[in-house]
C-alpha cells in the first residue's frame, strides 16, 4: 500500500485524485477527494488540506495534529466523557477520538453548512451526531454549553484567518468552557506559512499560562495544547508512525525560554486585533 507523505497532500488534491464534490463561488472553493491506494478521502479549501479520513479505517489518524493531539492527551492518562469541536473539517479527529473513547458524548459547533453536509456525504459523520450550525465564539459566549473534558479549535488557517476567534477574549471563552482538568488544542499553520503564529501563541499563553507545541516536520501546522490546570502541561513525547515527536514547551513564567516570536509578539484582544493584524496585510 502507498503510503502519502503530508508534502503530497497538502497543496492541493493528489493528481490521480477523483474530485466527489466540487463548489466553487465568488468566497469559497471546496473540493472533495478520494485516493485509492491507501484509501483516503480529502477535504480542500482552494488548494489547502482541510481534512482527511482513512475510509477503511475512520478512527485511524490521517493528519498528524489529530494523532499527536489524542496521543499527548493518553499520555497525561485523559479518560475524557465529553468532547466539543470547533469545526468540523473532514470529521478525523471526531472518529479518532471515538475510536479511542466510544463511550466518549461529542458535540462540533460548524459554520459553514457545506462542511456539514460533506461529513454527512463523503466523511462518515452519523445522522444522528451533535453539530450545531454555529459560530464557534457566540455559541460559547451564550453559556448555554456544559463544560467538557477535551476540546478541539479547528478553525484556523494560513489565510482564512477568523479574527474573532483570535483574541484574548474568545480564548477566555475556550478556558471558561473547559471542565476542571479539562484540555483544549488549537491546530495552527506553522510559522513558516503564518506570520501572526506569535501573536497567537502569546494570547493563548496569557490565558492559559503554559503551551505543549507539538510539530510534524513534514506538516504545515502545529498542536497548541493547554489545560485548564497549567501543571498538567508537561513535556511528552507521543508516538506515531514509527516516529517519536517530544512536545515543546512554552511556559509564561519563563520568560527568557520563550521563543523570540513569542517574546516579541502582543497579546491580540478585541481592540487592537484590527491595527495588528493590518500590519501583516490581514484584515478584521
Amino acid at each position: 500500500m502507498k503510503q502519502y507523505h503530508m508534502a503530497d497532500l497538502q497543496d492541493g488534491p493528489p493528481p490521480q485524485a477523483t474530485i466527489l464534490h466540487d463548489y466553487q463561488d465568488d468566497f469559497e472553493w471546496l473540493r472533495v477527494c478520494e485516493t485509492q491506494d491507501p484509501h483516503l478521502k480529502l477535504l480542500y479549501f482552494e488548494d489547502s488540506l482541510h481534512g482527511a479520513i482513512d475510509c477503511d479505517t475512520p478512527g485511524k489518524p490521517v493528519l498528524s495534529y489529530v494523532a499527536l493531539y489524542l496521543g499527548y492527551l493518553r499520555r497525561r492518562g485523559a479518560a475524557p466523557k465529553t468532547m466539543l469541536m470547533g469545526g468540523l473539517g473532514g470529521c478525523g479527529f471526531w472518529h479518532a477520538a471515538a475510536a479511542i473513547w466510544p463511550e466518549l458524548d461529542k458535540t462540533c459547533i460548524e459554520i459553514n453548512p457545506r462542511v456539514i453536509e460533506c461529513a454527512k456525504q463523503h466523511f462518515f459523520l452519523e445522522p444522528n451526531a451533535r453539530v450545531l450550525e454555529d459560530d464557534l465564539r457566540r455559541c460559547l459566549a451564550e453559556e448555554s454549553l456544559p463544560a467538557f473534558d477535551i476540546l478541539l479549535c479547528d478553525c484556523y488557517g494560513a489565510i482564512d484567518l477568523p479574527p474573532h476567534l483570535m483574541t484574548r477574549e474568545f480564548m477566555q471563552l475556550i478556558h471558561t468552557a473547559l471542565a476542571p482538568g479539562g484540555f483544549a488544542a488549537f491546530n495552527l499553520a506553522d510559522a513558516e506559512a503564518n506570520a501572526v503564529l506569535g501573536h497567537q501563541l502569546r494570547t493563548i499563553l496569557t490565558v492559559f499560562g503554559r503551551i505543549a507545541l507539538l510539530r510534524d516536520p513534514e506538516a504545515a501546522n502545529v498542536a497548541a495544547i493547554v489545560c485548564k490546570d497549567p501543571q498538567q502541561i508537561v513535556s511528552e513525547a507521543v508516538h506515531w508512525q514509527q516516529t517519536l515527536y517530544l512536545s515543546e514547551i512554552l511556559d509564561a513564567d519563563a520568560e527568557e525560554t520563550l521563543p523570540t516570536a513569542v517574546r516579541n509578539a502582543v497579546v491580540l484582544t478585541d481592540e487592537n486585533l484590527a491595527d495588528t493584524l493590518d500590519q501583516f496585510g490581514l484584515c478584521c
